[in-house]
């Protein structure tokens, strides 16, 4: 997980400040904005993070990932309740039933 942390930084780049205290960056796949400052993090090092972590359940799961033709619902980080979250983001099993919570 550090070497991907590593290789993320090496990727980032801040391309604009905001005064709403957000900053946008480009990474190896696409702009992100975020809050620049954090209470354990600061926006950089948790896009980092995140886009790491990412990459490394990607390569733990290669089948429990995103497909092209999987149609994905951003819900949020922040809206709903953790149980919930799962509900939402569970995988259809071969029946077509929703696992999860």
């Amino acid at each position: 997980m550090a070497e991907l942390q590593k290789l993320s930084l090496k990727q980032l780049t801040a391309k604009q400040d905001d005064p709403l205290g957000i900053q946008l960056f480009d990474t190896a796949t696409r702009p992100f904005w975020i809050k620049k400052n954090g209470t354990d993090l600061d926006g950089q090092h948790l896009l980092t993070y995140v886009i790491a972590q990412q990459q490394w359940i990607s390569e733990a799961a290669p089948d429990r990932g995103v497909r092209k033709t999987d149609a994905v619902l951003d819900i949020g980080a922040h809206t709903l309740e953790p149980s919930a979250k799962l509900r939402c983001a569970a995988p259809r099993n071969h029946q077509g039933d929703y696992g999860g919570a």
